[in-house]
């Protein structure tokens, strides 16, 4: 059966189009600003291309955050509705496991948490954690550690600002391991309510129910 993931998480979009392991299409959607207007037309092409019955998918999933607050918001809104309407269960997932490296064992992802703050994602945590970056910058890191990040801005502040041997990697979004990972909450039956979704936005420690 085919699977639909949805990601709003940063200035770029991503749907995924899956049929077990495989990728079946992919497509992104540059830009956020005229994001609510643009996804749904790229959704519907998708459709036709996979000759894809949205009543017929084995779950839907979207980005919870950490994330922008127009974007997570848009992608949870469609995927909330298709899940309800198609009766498909609905998966949420920590958008920062899109770039989560494999078969890396000592890795952090930071995403930009505005105000001098950044979310930060471990290997084998389950959620991120927010965290001033001198406070980030200040803690012990193993010399393996492979620190990464999607958001160039954000690398370039951590260069300007620390003082020690820290290296810090740009990273793309990985399909392929997103893809992996959800089929693993499908597989623990790991499902949302759309009732009661907590999403977690970029600017902010705080979930909000949607």
């Amino acid at each position: 059966m085919k699977s639909l993931i949805i990601d709003t998480t940063l200035d770029k979009s991503y749907i995924i189009f899956s049929e077990e392991s495989e990728l079946l299409a992919f497509k992104t959607i540059e830009g956020s600003k005229n994001l609510s207007s643009s996804l749904l037309p790229a959704l519907e092409e998708l459709l036709k291309q996979t000759d894809t019955d949205l009543s017929n998918l084995k779950y839907i999933a979207t980005s919870i955050g950490p994330g922008s607050y127009t974007g997570i918001r848009v992608g949870a809104s469609i995927c909330k509705t298709i899940s309800y309407t198609k009766n498909i269960p609905l998966i949420g997932y920590i958008s920062m496991l899109a770039y989560a490296p494999q078969d890396v064992e000592n890795f952090k992802v930071l995403f930009d948490a505005k105000s001098e703050n950044v979310f930060v994602y471990e290997n084998g945590f389950e959620k991120p954690k927010l965290i001033e970056i001198d406070d980030f910058l200040n803690q012990t890191h193993t010399n393996n550690t492979i620190i990464l990040s999607p958001q160039e801005s954000l690398i370039e502040r951590l260069n300007e600002k620390k003082e020690n041997s820290l290296k810090f990697q740009k990273i793309s979004f990985d399909p392929k391991n997103l893809l992996k990972q959800t089929n693993f909450l499908f597989d623990n039956k790991k499902f949302e309510n759309g009732n009661n979704l907590r999403l977690l936005y970029l600017k902010g420690p705080n979930h909000v129910d949607e």
